[in-house]
């Protein structure tokens, strides 16, 4: 079947789908009030400590035993298992009981691996002020950039399209968000980066997805709304499926052989991109579809043209449909001129061939008076 034929049963499908992604978001909700979120130091106050151990026999779970003493510690691996450098954090209140910690830290460790095996590379001390504040900035940046979207999805399309595009987005956002607890990936700055690119990245989907539509809707060549969906996402399917796998496919090598918040990042991503193109496929056109029995979010009554500030975008929607228009009429105008030249040749054969039978006469009669004379 060819590309242009094809049809996604992506309305047929709704409730499998809607089921599927209800699963998820309750599972993301369970799992969130049951465990929590695993924050790192970037949002919670406390005190971070890179350090390097000069010991062949020392790894991550013999620095975590040998820091079991300290209360509240995290130990994370940087770089290579041979580098032998960790992350240590620990929760501390304020400055001063930092600096004790540390001290007992280097001492366990010291303990442990040998005198003056363990070398401090770095000690910051994050206060919980400035950890609050990181928090509510992240939260604000998720929700301006929902807002932004919501605008602009408004704005470029109908309030139908943008409420549909939304609910895709915050379905992945929780959907990602259950992912990281239930694996116990820690909340950095990191985390915060993932969810906006995975923000951008699924929107850029369901725009291809939902400008598709649009296009089906103002040409009108399909009747029926599920239709028109069923056949846009045929259209769009290929082209973000591809460009979904061939960003995973650039993304897996850092979720293979990285560490790190990096690791971390490039793992979050590849669930992102997955859950991502999902929704946009089949979550955000199925609420587009229910959007319609919903009064001035009906995404087949559309803006009229000269009410659209960028009408180059309609001529560029209705471009496929002139072409084909003009290449038919091309195709029968070649039709016709070939059929009159054949019946022109077929009209002059035959006043030929009269004109022959109509001499035929003549020329006896000529040749009987010549054999008389």
């Amino acid at each position: 079947m060819a590309n242009k034929d094809r049809k996604v049963p992506v309305i047929k499908l709704r409730k499998f789908s809607l089921t599927f992604s209800a699963i998820l978001i309750i599972t993301s909700i369970v799992v969130f009030f049951a465990v929590g979120f695993n924050l790192g130091i970037d949002f919670e106050s406390g005190l971070s400590l890179k350090i390097q151990i000069n010991n062949s026999e020392s790894d991550i779970n013999a620095v975590r035993e040998s820091l079991s003493d300290v209360n509240s510690v995290k130990v994370q691996l940087i770089g290579q298992e041979s580098d032998k450098t960790y992350q240590v954090r620990i929760n501390v209140d304020n400055d001063a009981e930092s600096k004790a910690v540390q001290t007992q830290v280097l001492a366990d460790l010291e303990t442990t691996f040998g005198s003056g095996n363990a070398t401090i590379l770095e000690s910051n001390f994050i206060g919980a002020k400035f950890s609050d504040s990181l928090v509510k900035t992240s939260i604000y940046a998720v929700l301006i950039a929902m807002a932004l979207i919501l605008f602009y999805v408004w704005v470029r399309f109908e309030l139908g399209y943008a409420f549909s595009a939304i609910i895709a987005l915050f379905h992945d956002v929780i959907c990602l968000l259950g992912f990281i607890i239930i694996f116990k990936f820690e909340i950095s700055s990191t985390t915060i980066a993932a969810v906006l690119t995975i923000i951008g990245y699924s929107l850029n989907n369901t725009i291809v997805i939902f400008d598709r539509i649009r296009e089906t809707v103002k040409t009108g060549r399909i009747k029926g709304l599920s239709v028109m969906i069923d056949s846009s996402v045929g259209k769009s399917l290929t082209r973000t499926t591809i460009s979904s796998i061939t960003t995973m496919l650039a993304v897996l090598p850092l979720a293979i052989f990285s560490s790190g918040d990096i690791k971390l990042f490039a793992i979050e991503m590849l669930f992102g991109i997955f859950i991502g193109t999902y929704s946009s496929n089949f979550v955000a056109p199925v609420f587009l579809f229910l959007f319609a029995k919903v009064p001035g979010l009906d995404p087949t009554i559309l803006k009229a043209v000269d009410d659209i500030s960028d009408r180059a975008s309609v001529n560029y929607l209705m471009s496929d449909v002139i072409k084909k228009t003009e290449a038919e009429k091309k195709k029968k105008a070649e039709a016709l001129k070939l059929e009159a030249k054949k019946k022109k040749t077929k009209k002059s054969a035959k006043a030929t061939k009269s004109t022959k039978a109509a001499q035929k006469p003549t020329l006896k009669l000529q040749e009987a008076e010549d054999k008389k004379e």
